[in-house]
């Protein structure tokens, strides 16, 4: 733990949308400032690979979104700390001998949703940002507010999304999304794992919890992304994402299975 190190793979639980989405100015964002932090109090000043955790149905705001440079600033910088703070409290293994490296990838098969009509669409954006707005009028509680605030990002989304673009540009991803790919990577016990898109929480807790080692999971890997895939019983009540996804949960539910699969064969070829 005291370094030299070689390398720091960050993954973390929100996407870079710190600063205003209005801004036209380009930006690394707070992953910028979690490395350049990283790389200062690093023995050694390591290479800094950033990964997105799978967080969908987590909307921007009010944390992240809305703020400027600075405040980019002051979370990435926050955010390097910390992990630097977890670094020195670890509790590390010292590897002296040659440990397996093994990669692995699949394609898996998608199955799609379908988009409701505009007239919908504008209904659920009307009732959610009623909602949102009596809560924010009577000063309700910080938990309420947030899944008001939650809905409301996740209507306006879908309502932009079936004004600008409708059933038919949703349906010519279909094409592009037939098959997504999954990737996974093994170096000893411990496991690197690639989604396409921004998964929901829910798929990194049904993978882990048929994973004995220890899995880290990184969204938006393949290239291309699929927007927020949201988890079963969010698709059941008709929720998309605040930037919604073709990607049923039963494809979601294939790209768990297939990486389980994955995961069990690089375990058997690096034995």
């Amino acid at each position: 733990g005291n370094g030299p190190y070689i390398a720091v793979v960050p993954v973390c639980g929100r996407r870079p949308s710190t600063v205003d989405p209005s801004s036209c100015a380009i930006s690394a964002d707070y992953p910028f400032f979690a490395r350049e932090e990283l790389r200062r109090n690093c023995p050694g000043q390591p290479a800094v690979l950033h990964f997105t955790m799978p967080c969908a149905g987590q909307p921007i705001q009010p944390v992240w979104g809305g703020q400027l440079f600075d405040g980019a600033e002051a979370i990435g910088r926050r955010l390097g700390r910390s992990i630097m703070a977890g670094f020195q409290s670890a509790a590390w293994e010292v590897i002296d001998r040659e440990v397996p490296l093994v990669a692995a990838d699949a394609q898996v098969e998608q199955t799609f949703r379908k988009l409701p009509d505009a007239s919908s669409a504008r209904d659920a954006l009307i009732q959610s940002r009623a909602a949102y707005e009596r809560l924010a009028g009577l000063n309700a509680a910080s938990v309420a507010r947030w899944d008001a605030q939650c809905g409301l990002a996740r209507a306006e989304g879908l309502y932009n999304l079936v004004e600008q673009e409708g059933q038919s540009a949703f349906n010519a991803l279909h094409f592009m999304y037939a098959a997504t790919e999954i990737k996974v990577m093994r170096i000893d016990r411990h496991v690197l794992v690639g989604w396409p898109g921004s998964l929901s929480p829910h798929y990194v807790d049904l993978l882990k919890k048929q994973i004995p080692e220890p899995v880290f999971v990184a969204g938006h890997v393949n290239g291309h992304t699929q927007g927020d895939i949201l988890d079963p019983a969010a698709e059941a009540r008709g929720e998309f994402g605040a930037m919604p996804s073709p990607l049923s949960a039963t494809g979601a539910e294939r790209m768990v299975e297939s990486t389980v699969a994955l995961i069990n064969d690089t375990r058997e070829s690096g034995a």
